[in-house]
């Protein structure tokens, strides 16, 4: 029997996608996404926290998220401890800020350890990046905003 060579390349393509899925530490990052837990680092770095991911890594890769307004999710568990999921349909429809913004409260659950947070002024704008349901507060996260928000999201 003569294989064609078409399932040669087949073999081949599967071998090479199951060895890249498999680094020794088990761990992976969207390339997509490594460039907000890099800045997130430098963010914690220029308030004085060490986060080193290297040390303490975090995963973060897209998936599908069934449940409806979710865009993002923090998993804490033993096996794959702070692995994050982020929405790819979600992620498709924001803008670099709004990437970010999931980014960093994602990794505010997963790199830091912290929990919701709904206060909001007397305006109804959001005091956190962790608020727990879009449009519970006014979201203003952008440029204007992202240093009093990411000093209160670091604990300043």
């Amino acid at each position: 029997m003569k294989i064609r060579p078409e399932y040669y390349l087949l073999i081949f393509l599967l071998g090479f996608s199951l060895l890249a899925c498999n680094d020794d530490s088990g761990l992976s990052v969207s390339p997509e996404l490594q460039p907000y837990l890099d800045s997130f680092e430098e963010e914690a770095r220029a308030r004085g926290i060490d986060l080193d991911f290297d040390v303490n890594p975090v995963t973060a890769n897209f998936n599908r998220i069934p449940n409806s307004g979710i865009a993002g999710q923090c998993f804490r568990n033993p096996d794959i401890p702070n692995s994050i999921s982020i929405d790819l349909v979600f992620w498709n429809t924001q803008d670099e800020i709004g990437k970010e913004f999931l980014m960093y409260h994602e990794l505010g659950h997963c790199a830091i350890g912290r929990e919701h947070r709904d206060e909001t002024d007397s305006f109804n704008t959001c005091l956190s990046i962790m608020h727990s349901v879009v449009g519970i507060c006014n979201n203003t996260y952008g440029p204007a905003t992202k240093d009093d928000l990411l000093d209160e999201l670091f604990g300043f």
